[in-house]
């Protein structure tokens, strides 16, 4: 296993975080918006490019693994670049940083996502109300904590 195929795999896991920035991005515009058309076909987008990112994730924890002898703690780039001798060590730590900086950028996001959602759910739930909605239109068994859940685990 070379020191190329990890930089390439983490380059591919940037690409995958990019992309779930992306689409999180756009659900959150449709989420502001009020325009629920696209809304659920943006957040299986989301769950779509979390997919990837999993399997890559995955794969990465395979290929670590070939490279580091056996160990009982899984193996992190960090791991791999204090072994690594110049300009890979230099190249894995600067690549650290940049996935830990889109990670917390993914997870502000996911944040606001949800407030937006949980917020819209509110306007709703109160706009049913004052037309005298009763559960069912929530969901078959008439359950709002069931639809709001399910909403905000589709969102976020």
């Amino acid at each position: 296993m070379s020191l190329q195929q990890i930089s390439n795999h983490m380059e591919l896991i940037r690409g995958a975080l990019d992309e779930i920035e992306y689409r999180l991005s756009t659900l959150m515009l449709f989420a502001q918006s009020g325009d629920y058309k696209f809304l659920e076909r943006a957040s299986r987008d989301v769950a779509k490019a979390s997919a990837v990112l999993v399997q890559l994730e995955i794969e990465r924890m395979d290929l670590f693994s070939n490279v580091v002898p056996s160990t009982s703690a899984q193996v992190t780039l960090s791991d791999i670049s204090r072994s690594a001798d110049e300009p890979w060590r230099t190249a894995f730590d600067e690549m650290s940083v940049v996935l830990r900086q889109k990670l917390e950028t993914i997870t502000e996001l996911q944040q606001k996502v949800r407030a937006v959602c949980q917020e819209k759910i509110e306007v709703i739930d109160n706009t049913l109300t004052l037309l005298g909605g009763n559960g069912s239109v929530y969901n078959a068994a008439g359950n709002k904590a069931a639809l709001r859940s399910a909403i905000l685990s589709e969102s976020a």
